[in-house]
This record gives structure tokens, sequence and C-alpha cells, in this order.
């Protein structure tokens, strides 16, 4: 029991940290309305697809110094990503969660990192899409990313009325 409740309470520090750490610079891209202004000129003939980029931040928690620099870094990187036409939507993740499967209460397996943000992101394909999520400043930080396509899910058909 202690051994689950000292990993639950590492989990919530560092999620705490990296919540610390790139909350600033998120919040900033939000409130300075970072919205494509400049469509890429190579690919913007294709249209823009959504994709998700999953933050998960590995230990040691990142120090002061290194959230106050990276909280920079991600201005500057989303200023750039957002002058080459990309829309980004950044959402922070609380600390606090709940773990369920079939049988109740869960927990994730050993050594998993907590996901910790999610940032939305248009681009024209998985792998332009990777390419800017690799140059997230982040991965600096002992950070690991993965980048999804995302879409709405798929509507059931209509079934026609039996009148």
């Amino acid at each position: 029991m202690t051994d689950t409740l000292t990993r639950r309470r590492q989990a919530i520090q560092v999620q705490l940290t990296l919540r610390a750490a790139f909350f600033p610079a998120l919040s900033a891209m939000i409130a300075i309305g970072l919205h494509a202004q400049n469509p890429s000129s190579a690919k913007s003939a294709a249209p823009m697809q959504t994709f998700v980029i999953i933050f998960r931040q590995g230990p040691p928690a990142p120090t002061p110094e290194e959230r106050q620099r990276t909280s920079a870094n991600v201005r500057a990187w989303a200023q750039r990503v957002n002058t080459d036409g990309h829309k980004l939507d950044p959402r922070i993740l609380a600390p606090e969660n709940e773990v369920r499967s079939e049988q109740g209460a869960a927990r994730l397996p050993s050594g998993e990192w907590p996901v910790t943000a999610l940032l939305f992101l248009e681009a024209h394909d998985l792998e332009e899409a990777t390419k800017i999520a690799e140059s997230h400043p982040a991965l600096h930080n002992r950070a690991i990313v993965e980048v999804r396509p995302w879409s709405p899910p798929v509507r059931p058909a209509v079934q026609p009325s039996d009148n």
C-alpha cells in the first residue's frame, strides 16, 4: 500500500511540476490568440487535418530553472509554429485522476509516465505533425510526445423508420 501511495504522490508531483512549467506558456498562446495566419506554401493545397500531441513527463521533475526556460521556449516555439500556418489548441491536464478497469479501481502500469498535456495541432499529414512535435521544447526536459490523428466520433447511420 505504501509503495502505491508513494508512486501516486510522485506522479502527482511530476504532473504539478509540468503544469507549472507549461501552463504559463500555453496560457500565453491562448491569450494572444495563436491561430494560423500564413498557410505553409509547400502543402497549402492539401487540407489541414487535426492531430493531437500527447505529452508525458518523465522523472525527475524539471527544476525551477528548467521550468522558466521551457516556458519562454514554448512561447517562442508556438509563435514560430503559428507563423508557419498551424493552429495550436493546448490543454493542461490536472494532476488529480482516477483510473478504472473492468474490475473497478486500477492503476497505471508500472513505469508508465502520466499524460500531462494535450496539444491539438493542425497539419497537413502525420509526418508534418510529427516533425512539429519533435521540435517542441519540452523534449529537452525529459518529456516524451506521442502524435496521433484526431477526428470526431463516427456517427451511427440513421435507420429509416418503419412508418
